[in-house]
């Protein structure tokens, strides 16, 4: 198994203190980087990290290692996060991957819950099971940020990254985090390629969406409920660095 940390964005939406710095360097705890927070997890699980950079890329290279290698996005700027993935491709090709988003916080228990699933020819993705209290901190209204989450029978995902009509649309909430095997990202290129959709555009809510409508491969759901957050503003950021500290 491989890690694979999508790190290409700038982060715009945090403002002046992401014009010099990726948004996943911002510290967090006692001076330590997001960034680094996550790869710790995975590196205390001798588990092998491929970190895709964009922004700012030369930055990155403090952290390569015989455990970590660094890929560069080029066309950071005019493509979507999918396109980030897709320079995993090789280790995609050969081996169950997980996934992680470089703008998230999460506790090692995440990485277990997808260690230790055992579906095949699948993808899984966790859901925070604690959302409804957290976007309260974060939004006036949590429907103006929020997506559809929809389960169907043995927690298989039915829909998601829709605007919700309501809040009953929502059945959980997608945390950046997610696993894939070798089977099922080789029948979504053939699929891609076959219909004429340019991954480079898609995010990954939407070629999540895809995934199910056309019936490619399960997508299965596991809940996660121990701390977890997502820096979209610097706002994010003080209400994460705040909830460490305390």
């Amino acid at each position: 198994m491989k890690a694979i940390v999508l790190a290409a964005g700038r982060g715009s939406r945090m403002g002046k203190s992401s014009k010099n710095l990726p948004k996943s360097f911002m510290k967090i705890n006692r001076g330590e980087r997001l960034i680094e927070c996550i790869l710790k997890k995975f590196l205390k699980k001798k588990i092998k990290v491929t970190i895709v950079t964009g922004y700012k890329s030369f930055l990155f290279k403090y952290l390569k290692n015989d455990y970590v290698e660094i890929k560069k996005n080029s066309r950071w700027k005019s493509t979507n996060i999918s396109a980030s993935l897709y320079h995993a491709d090789e280790t995609l090709c050969k081996e169950d991957c997980i996934i992680s988003y470089a703008d998230i916080y999460y506790h090692d228990s995440a990485i277990n819950l997808l260690m230790n699933n055992t579906n095949k020819n699948c993808i899984t993705i966790l859901s925070y099971s604690n959302w409804k209290k957290l976007w309260i901190k974060r939004f006036k209204n949590p429907l103006s940020d929020l997506e559809s989450f929809k389960l169907g029978k043995n927690k298989r995902l039915v829909e998601i990254g829709n605007k919700p009509k309501s809040i009953k649309d929502i059945n959980g909430q997608y945390m950046g985090l997610f696993k894939i095997t070798p089977t099922a990202w080789k029948k979504i290129k053939k699929f891609l390629k076959n219909n004429k959709i340019d991954l480079f555009k898609l995010d990954i809510t939407t070629l999540f969406n895809i995934v199910i409508t056309n019936d490619i491969c399960p997508i299965f759901v596991k809940n996660y409920s121990d701390a977890w957050f997502e820096v979209d503003s610097y706002k994010d950021f003080k209400i994460l660095r705040k909830s460490i500290e305390n």
